[in-house]
């Protein structure tokens, strides 16, 4: 669903356990990352149905960071990563199924977590939590 649902143009992966990022090149404006958020969420919480669960639909939820930089003057790719990150456990605190796009408002917590992949700018590194 999340290959569906971010496009031809972009590259996306599993990072391990329930994270995934979307990686978005050349994005125009910063705007479509969140316009690509709001519609993965969308369709991730279209319930799944699978085969051995007698038709019991499952459904998840997601929590989506955005961070993404001005090409005239491009930050590195591990404070990309970090910004997506810090964005997602924003969301996942602010009670899940949003995204939060990184600001510098949230530079002081930044350094909680630590990227886990890299991937060239600007990134959404969405959460799925079942």
């Amino acid at each position: 669903r999340i290959e569906a649902a971010a496009g031809r143009d972009a590259v996306c992966a599993r990072l391990g356990g329930d994270e995934f990022a979307v990686l978005l090149p050349n994005l125009p404006s910063p705007r479509l990352a969140e316009d690509l958020a709001a519609h993965l969420l969308e369709r991730l919480r279209a319930p799944y149905v699978l085969q051995g669960l007698h038709g019991q639909p499952l459904r998840s939820s997601a929590s989506i960071g955005i961070a993404s930089d001005d090409p005239a003057s491009p930050c590195p790719l591990e404070t990309l990563m970090l910004r997506a990150d810090t964005a997602m456990y924003r969301a996942k605190s602010q009670g899940r199924d949003t995204y939060v796009i990184w600001t510098e408002a949230h530079a002081q917590g930044e350094g909680e977590q630590t990227p886990l992949f890299q991937f060239t700018r600007p990134a959404i590194w969405p959460s799925n939590s079942p």
